[in-house]
């Protein structure tokens, strides 16, 4: 079997794509009861030895992941690589005004569809991320094509060297 590479990420449509990462991140947030930090899943490595998962929020979103495509290697595997490259840029403040805090719940973000819908799509690069500019840019376009009516996410994006935005209303 070949070895699944991120740049062969398939693609998903942008609701499927937005119900898995919420699947994922769900799944990521709420640890297992076992005390050990085991998740209790035992993988094989290439050679049938057994590797054992400790309990973190990625290796939970990844085990959540796996169950919800049981039999579709190529789909959780290409689900798995959009979530950690999306991931990426959001642990990294790379999304900016894509993402706001939450006014439902301390601690949590609201995340821009429009930046969903290009994680859905957009192809990875050998090393499993997104390009930054390259990611932005299509968010920006989506959201001028397919989001031009939320009032909540105006389409004025801040200047890249003072990072200045309108006012948030909510």
């Amino acid at each position: 079997m070949k070895r699944a590479r991120p740049e062969n990420a398939v693609e998903f449509e942008p609701a499927e794509f937005a119900d898995i990462f919420g699947i994922a991140l769900r799944s990521g947030e709420v640890p297992q009861p076992d005390e050990s930090g085991d998740l209790g899943v035992e993988l094989m490595d290439k050679d049938g030895l057994p590797i054992k998962l400790s309990d973190t929020p990625f290796n939970r979103a990844g085990i959540a992941l796996k169950q919800h495509y049981s039999e579709d290697e190529e789909r959780f595997l290409s689900a798995l690589f959009r979530f950690r490259a999306l991931m990426e840029l959001i642990t990294k403040n790379a999304l900016g005004p894509w993402m706001r805090s939450s006014i439902r719940r301390e601690g949590s973000s609201r995340i821009h569809p429009a930046v969903l819908d290009v994680a859905s799509q957009m192809r990875l690069s050998r090393n499993g991320k997104f390009p930054v500019n390259k990611f932005l840019e299509a968010v920006k376009d989506t959201a001028k094509a397919h989001y031009a009516d939320l009032p909540e996410w105006p389409l004025d994006q801040p200047d890249r060297k003072t990072n200045a935005l309108p006012p948030d209303t909510n």
